[in-house]
């Protein structure tokens, strides 16, 4: 006798999503639930490019930290440039840790500029350079190794010189 087990059913998923149902619904959730949706999305890399770049230009600063936690979850090479140029800027009204983790998420070469100079981005906390510097450790190209190298300074806190210390021993 062959006993059958019976599979619990799903709902069928719906086809992709348009550009504009991908910003409705990425600003209409809450934060708390906003990575449970993300991570269920597919093929949304061009909704996330544009959306980063659209709030970008239009300063929408609430916007662009919901796509910069899109582009975390949806890494791609595309998004390198917008969130670089932005982290260059040094903003106060945004989340440069976020920028930089996304960068790291990318693990593409392309970001090694922006990384760089982030690892001298230390004003208020050390969190940015250090996490800068370990994602250009995770890269650990030439090119990265060379970055850290270069924005390696003794001024810099303690926290930050252990990291590029570590790294650059490897």
């Amino acid at each position: 006798m062959k006993l059958w087990r019976r599979r619990p059913s799903r709902a069928p998923r719906a086809g992709p999503i348009t550009c504009a149902e991908f910003d409705e619904r990425l600003r209409s959730l809450p934060w708390g639930g906003m990575g449970e949706w993300l991570r269920e999305q597919r093929g949304v890399e061009s909704c996330v490019e544009a959306g980063l770049r659209q709030c970008r230009e239009r300063e929408d600063w609430e916007g662009f930290e919901r796509y910069v936690s899109a582009s975390f979850v949806h890494p791609s090479k595309t998004y390198i440039h917008t969130l670089g140029h932005l982290l260059d800027e040094r903003r106060e009204d945004v989340n440069n840790e976020a920028i930089v983790d996304s960068l790291n998420s990318s693990f593409d070469t392309a970001a090694v500029p922006y990384l760089g100079r982030a690892v001298t981005f230390v004003r208020g906390s050390e969190d940015i350079a250090r996490k800068a510097v370990w994602a250009l450790d995770r890269l650990h190209t030439p090119e990265a190794l060379d970055a850290i190298r270069e924005a390696a300074h003794p001024g810099l806190p303690e926290p930050v010189l252990e990291a590029v210390k570590e790294a650059l021993e490897k």
